[in-house]
């Protein structure tokens, strides 16, 4: 990761598995992690509001405040060609160690501290799988997807309008209701039905629901918030 030479390298511990499940889980074939120095940090921007007697500034509280995130990351997307329950993503992590320091440097914990470096890497990390990864499970439908969900609309909508409402002469106010469980129980036999033809392709995502996989999407923002990833091994040591 390119770390500073002052941080203890051999104090900050990654997990590896859970890191695997989190990318099986979201659909993230390859996830790279690095470090630079951007020689851009966070700070303020002293706003001038006079002149004292002996001609030097006066600054004021009207100062603006930049802050640079500590990471960024880049996910290669694919194309919308392939279908959501088998699209992977390349994510490439950048962590900004110059404001990482920086920020290290006013806290208790310190600027050498292998603690303070394993919590921002592990934030860097998590925020950004978390991020990439409910994006290639919920956006950018593919074209067979589309379509699939275009028919579900307009089967459901027309055997409320026609069956319930002219036929059986149900209330219009139970149509919403009527349709909403219509769309859900067909979006989960056409996930069955898909199960039944990718089961054996290597590439293809379990999940109870056609196209936007919100099961998995959920237990992704769960798992993300709920485990480390990177953390210090020693952290009673000073």
């Amino acid at each position: 990761m390119g770390l500073p030479s002052f941080v203890d390298k051999d104090r900050i511990g990654v997990n590896l598995g859970r890191i695997d499940r989190l990318q099986r889980l979201a659909g993230i074939k390859q996830l790279t992690v690095t470090g630079q120095m951007f020689d851009q940090t966070s700070g303020v921007d002293v706003q001038i509001v006079g002149m004292n007697p002996d001609g030097s500034a006066m600054a004021g509280k009207g100062g603006s405040k930049t802050t640079i995130p500590t990471y960024e990351s880049h996910p290669l997307v694919a194309n919308d060609r392939v279908p959501m329950s088998q699209r992977q993503i390349n994510l490439n992590i950048t962590a900004n160690l110059d404001e990482i320091a920086s920020r290290l440097t006013d806290s208790k914990d310190g600027v050498r501290s292998p603690k303070g470096w394993a919590r921002e890497l592990d934030n860097g990390v998590r925020q950004s799988i978390k991020k990439a990864g409910t994006a290639n499970l919920l956006r950018n439908m593919d074209h067979s997807t589309k379509f699939r969900y275009k028919f579900l609309v307009m089967w459901n909508a027309g055997y409320e309008i026609l069956g319930r409402t002219l036929i059986s002469h149900n209330s219009a106010q139970e149509i919403p209701v009527h349709f909403a469980s219509g769309m859900l129980i067909g979006s989960m036999l056409y996930s069955l039905i898909e199960f039944v033809e990718q089961r054996k392709n290597p590439k293809y995502r379990k999940s109870l629901f056609l196209g936007m996989q919100l099961d998995r999407a959920v237990a992704l923002r769960a798992l993300t918030l709920s485990q480390k990833l990177i953390k210090d091994l020693r952290p009673d040591k000073k």
